[in-house]
Order: structure tokens, then C-alpha cells, then sequence
């Protein structure tokens, strides 16, 4: 096969399946650059569908190396395009309809990831500048008189919001492991009593009432309800705040469809250092006595590359990470914090996110960890929920705990300061 099609890894995910075997989970996607995705629609004979950019490939097993890593490009492998084995649906809720194009089931055939590609080349910064003072905007409307923290169960993704005197809301991140479990926590937050009133508020063009929204990173499962909301739902945000670096064909789409109905600020991160722990740098780029924002450093990994939330108020702090490791948690974060009651939302939904054991900062019993989990992929990880609750007084996990004979189902983080 002369003909190279270049793709992105998005997830790459090992668990075990029905037989006790380790298997693997991809989740591939084009370039947002050079991309040649009609190249291969026209190989396998199927019609592009120009709105789902991203390819799922299941049951994947590996013979020695070939092993594609996360956050890189890669020509893909012949074997997935000479076999037209593709199809169109899947059947393990696990997907979103808005992005998903097409589904292989790799339980026959052992494919091999050669070298990785050349990340400069396919990857590029979005065009938006920073078109809001955002630091003013948001010094003006945060305070400690009263905030409620939500964290929602969304499954494998992450969407939480900060409500500033029912006035003021910030979402961070809007994230689900799927579009049915998006829509289905969109519709019972919506339809709550409190949610009734923002909405209301909005509907009646009550500009007392403001929201904006803050991508955490470029992770799928971050961003993905960007596509379930309308563009009116949208353009009600004042304005969203961005990681600037795009990598893929299905970040793109997300950006464009908040730069069609909203005013973007793209951050470009911190320039890349060198040395040990050069890449974990943060710094603060929203710094009030409440609420503070900071950015990552620009490199190769997503999960170290985006934007932090710290909230303050009455002895109480929130560490809000996205996927940041622990290492910046610790060093950057928590000395911003009083050392009274320190809540943690855990890191890439209890998954890897570096030395777990640096979160020593903590106080166990005032402190609180909550984790946004759910799926077949294992998460929180064992290592990592054992530290968890060896370091913090308690856990609230959204889709329930796992104790031995537990009955706790799946549930929202609320807490109102």
C-alpha cells in the first residue's frame, strides 16, 4: 500500500475483556492539518460524513511493540485500511454521535504502530487572540458571599461549575462519556429547580445573570458536549476560555463551533524550559483573592498543557485539575491554599496523572477527594484509589463506590460554601 494515512491518537486505553485478556481501546482521529481523511473514506468504499471525524478501534492486541503512545501521530497501519471491515454504529455506549465516524473490531488481526510522526508538522495554534480582559471580568464578579461547587456524574469525562450569588457561573469543562449520558445530565440539571432560574433568567434576557465556559484541555472526553448544545445555548456564554494548540480534526470543529456563537480567549501556554520539570511549570494568569486560573506549559502532553482552577473562600479551597498531574498540584496549587479544608477533583478521572503520591499536602480529616468516573476501562485505578483514601478523610466518587455489599449509585458533587 503506497498511499499514507497519517493519524492522531486520541485515547489509548488497556483493560481486560470478557476472556480475562488485556486488550486495547483506540480512539483515532485526523490531523487538523495536512489531513487526508477523503484518502481514506475513498479506500474503504464508504461515503464521508463530514460532520463525525473520529475512528474507534476495539479489542486491539498487540504482539511485541507497535504500541502507539497517546498524544502523537502515526501512519496507520495497512492492515486497517486494506480490510474493509468498518462499520457505522457500536454498541458499547461509549461513543458520542458527534464525533464518531466509524467503528473497527480488531479481535482478529494484531496491527503494528511504526515510529511516531513529527508532532510540529501536523499540529497547529488556533488564530483567536484574547479578545476579553478576562482578569477583569472576573475579579469583578467573584466572591465569597455565597458559591456552590458542582461536580456532575457524567461517566468517563468531566463537567464541573462554580455559582458565584446565582449570578455568576463558571463551567469548567463539558465533558461526558457519551452523548446519551450528556443529554441525560443536561436534561435533569436543566429541568432542576435552581438550573429553572439561570435558565429562566437567560431566556428573559436578564443580563444580570452572566456564565462563561473554560476548556480545561483538548481531551475528547472534556469537550464533547460542545457539539449536544445549540448554538442559542452557546452564545449565551459571555465568553469561553481555550487552550490554544490545535491537534486534530474534531478540536477544530469544537473551536470553530464556540468562535461562530461566542467570544473565544485561545491561552498560548507557557514556553517550554528546560531541566527536570520543565514541562510541569504553571503559572497564574487570573489571580483574585477567590478564584485563580493558570496554564500549563507547552508541551507534547495535553494533560500537562492546559488550564487549572483553585477556588478560595471561608477556609474552604477547591482544586479543580482537569488532567493535570500531581506534581503540579502540589507544587504550583496547593501552597495557594489555607490549609484548613482542601477538596480535590482527582486527576484524569483517577487514571494516571503521574506520581499520585505527591498529593502530600493534604490534611486527612479535612480534606475531600471527588472523582469523575465511570467506565469499562477501570478508573480510578487500583494504586490510585488507595492512596486516595489513604491521604484524603473521604471520597465521593460520581458513579458510586465499590465497596463489598454497597448499594451507592451513581451521584452529583454539590457543596455550597
Amino acid at each position: 500500500m503506497s498511499k499514507k494515512i497519517v493519524v492522531f491518537i486520541e485515547k489509548i486505553n488497556k483493560y481486560l475483556n470478557a476472556n480475562n485478556q488485556f486488550v486495547y481501546y483506540l480512539l483515532l482521529d485526523f490531523p487538523v492539518i495536512n489531513s487526508n481523511e477523503e484518502i481514506f473514506y475513498e479506500l474503504i468504499e464508504r461515503q464521508k460524513n463530514g460532520a463525525n471525524s473520529m475512528l474507534e478501534v476495539k479489542n486491539v492486541t498487540f504482539k511485541k511493540g507497535g504500541i502507539p503512545r497517546e498524544g502523537h501521530y502515526y501512519n496507520m497501519p495497512t492492515v486497517f485500511i486494506e480490510n474493509n471491515n468498518w462499520t457505522t454504529d457500536s454498541d458499547d455506549g461509549e461513543i458520542l454521535s458527534s464525533y464518531m465516524a466509524l467503528t473497527y473490531n480488531a479481535s482478529d488481526i494484531t496491527p503494528r504502530f511504526e515510529s511516531a510522526l513529527s508532532y510540529t508538522t501536523y499540529s497547529q495554534d488556533s488564530s483567536a487572540g484574547n479578545s476579553v480582559n478576562f482578569t477583569s471580568y472576573i475579579n469583578d464578579k467573584v466572591n465569597s458571599d455565597k458559591i456552590e461547587v458542582s461536580v456532575y456524574d457524567v461517566g468517563q469525562g468531566n463537567w464541573n461549575e462554580i455559582l458565584f450569588n446565582e449570578e455568576f457561573l463558571i463551567v469548567y469543562d463539558l465533558g461526558a462519556s457519551s452523548s446519551q449520558v450528556f443529554n441525560s445530565t443536561y436534561n435533569r440539571i436543566t429541568t432542576s429547580q435552581k438550573r429553572a432560574v439561570i435558565i429562566n433568567s437567560i431566556l428573559k434576557e436578564n443580563y444580570s445573570f452572566k456564565k462563561i465556559l473554560i476548556i480545561s484541555h483538548w481531551d475528547i472526553d472534556h469537550y464533547n458536549g460542545i457539539f449536544e448544545l445549540s448554538d442559542a445555548v452557546i452564545s449565551s456564554f459571555d465568553f469561553c476560555i481555550v487552550p490554544k494548540r490545535m491537534e486534530n480534526d474534531t478540536m477544530r470543529r469544537a473551536f470553530d463551533k464556540l468562535s461562530r456563537n461566542t467570544n473565544v480567549c485561545a491561552i498560548e501556554m507557557n514556553p517550554k524550559g528546560t531541566g527536570a520539570g520543565a514541562t510541569s511549570v504553571l503559572t497564574e494568569i487570573c489571580t483574585t483573592n477567590v478564584l485563580k486560573i493558570y496554564k500549563g506549559t507547552n508541551c507534547s502532553d495535553r494533560n500537562k498543557r492546559g488550564l487549572l482552577l483553585s477556588l478560595h473562600a471561608k477556609n474552604i479551597d477547591f482544586i479543580f485539575p482537569g488532567d493535570h498531574h500531581y506534581e503540579q498540584i502540589d507544587t504550583f496549587l496547593i501552597p495557594n491554599c489555607n490549609n484548613n479544608e482542601l477538596n480535590v477533583v482527582v486527576p484524569h478521572h483517577g487514571g494516571h496523572a503521574g506520581k499520585v503520591s505527591l498529593i502530600g499536602a493534604c490534611t486527612k480529616n479535612c480534606s475531600n477527594s471527588i472523582i469523575s468516573s465511570g467506565n469499562k476501562h477501570g478508573h480510578p485505578f487500583p494504586y490510585v484509589k488507595n492512596v486516595i483514601e489513604a491521604k484524603f478523610n473521604s471520597m465521593h466518587r460520581t458513579d458510586g463506590c465499590t465497596c463489598p455489599n454497597c448499594t451507592c449509585t451513581s451521584s452529583d458533587y454539590h457543596r455550597i460554601i
